[in-house]
């Protein structure tokens, strides 16, 4: 999965940095290489990336009710000064 591995970390690099939140990189990587398994691999290697997805979420579940709520903090972004 080579390639496709490394463009999945580039799409989700570029999604965490635009948003500042570094843990949903560590869920859209998955995520994402998950989707390009679907497209470009047999069923074998879906079903091995779809199960670290899973894994990936449920370890960083925590982290993401954070972002949904609102409670994370984001990183990359300097704090306005008033």
């Amino acid at each position: 999965m080579g390639i496709y591995g490394i463009l999945a970390c580039a799409i989700s690099a570029v999604i965490t940095v635009a948003s500042g939140y570094l843990n949903l990189g560590a869920i859209l990587i998955p995520i994402i290489a998950t989707v390009l398994a679907y497209f470009l691999f047999d069923s074998e290697v879906l079903i091995l990336v779809a199960v670290s997805a899973v894994i990936m979420v449920i370890r960083n579940r925590h982290d993401l009710m954070h972002i949904l709520q609102g409670k994370e903090k984001k990183m990359f972004r300097k704090e306005k000064k008033d």
